[in-house]
């Protein structure tokens, strides 16, 4: 099923690709993200801020992934983002009880319009990473990383 979902993505992906590309009628610098583009990344913190914490969106901010795409074309920030919510939700499931996950997978999409996206990262993907306290669980691990440090 996995496989067969990542053929799938990958396949979308090429076609949104294509899509925009057509859209543009020039090439597209998917590492800039244009003024009339929007900022899924602004979106996506501002919706785990509201539903979740301020810690949150930190956390969310600093994640590498996260802030690698940051800036970039639309596509480029879905893709990423869609990596961070598979890697955190993986991640918690090892150190956490997680049930029904699987309906928070297959709620993220890759391909398709923003909105529909973000409503499913907002309806969905969030609620539950709340409702589980997965940033409280990473915030806590981070809390005690850096006590970690300071005491060497």
């Amino acid at each position: 099923m996995l496989e067969n979902n990542i053929s799938t993505s990958a396949a979308n992906i090429v076609t949104d690709v294509a899509d925009v590309e057509i859209e543009h009628k020039e090439p597209v610098n998917w590492f800039k993200r244009q003024d009339n583009d929007i900022d899924l990344v602004a979106h996506v913190a501002k919706i785990i801020e509201t539903r979740v914490s301020t810690e949150a969106k930190d956390y969310f901010l600093r994640n590498p992934i996260v802030a690698l795409c940051a800036n970039t074309h639309s596509l480029v920030q879905r893709v990423n983002l869609n990596r961070f919510f598979i890697q955190i939700l993986l991640r918690a499931r090892s150190y956490l009880e997680l049930e029904n996950v699987e309906m928070v997978f297959a709620a993220i999409d890759m391909s398709g319009k923003h909105d529909k996206w973000i409503e499913k990262i907002e309806e969905v993907v969030v609620p539950y990473l709340a409702a589980n306290k997965v940033f409280e669980l990473f915030l806590e691990a981070e809390k005690e990383a850096k006590a970690t440090l300071v005491e060497k």
